[in-house]
């Protein structure tokens, strides 16, 4: 039975490092500023639109890019509208590579740690360490939530 479980959970796992190293590799070569949204453009796949913004680098020039991710929990949640400033990240080229910034990936890499976790907790640990990090993944799962919740009601009131 803890073999059918290891593969599934070493999937999301070595996903959950993809979203990870990804995070930081923006983290660390990108450059991190506020952006205006001009308008929107639609994705080169599937439907919907994806922000243009407007920046200012450092030396001063002025660019207006189209964000190719977005990884703000907030941007995803809210309405964003032209003319609303967001935090975004970008990387060197013509034209710069550009995402809203955010801790999405980083969070979602951690919690889809969570299953391998889980199995070792199970097969290595016994049931009291498993029954302690199924605490804690329910109240990490039930503080996200939380926050999610006020946030919405923050925007709508």
């Amino acid at each position: 039975m803890s073999g059918i479980l290891f593969l599934p959970a070493l999937a999301m796992a070595g996903f959950g490092a993809f979203l990870i190293f990804d995070f930081l590799l923006w983290q660390f070569t990108g450059e991190i500023t506020r952006g205006t949204i001009e308008g929107f453009e639609p994705k080169k796949k599937g439907p919907g639109s994806l922000p243009v913004f407007s920046f200012q680098k450092p030396d001063g020039t002025k660019i207006r890019v189209k964000a190719e991710k977005i990884a703000q929990l907030m941007y995803l949640l809210g309405r964003p509208e032209a003319g609303t400033d967001f935090t975004i990240i970008y990387r060197r080229g013509d034209p710069p590579p550009l995402r809203v910034h955010g801790y999405l990936y980083l969070i979602l890499g951690g919690m889809l740690f969570v299953p391998l976790l889980a199995w070792i907790a199970i097969v290595h640990g016994g049931s009291l360490m498993a029954g302690r990090l199924a605490f804690l993944v329910v109240f990490t799962i039930l503080m996200l939530g939380g926050w999610v919740m006020l946030k919405l009601i923050q925007r709508d009131y």
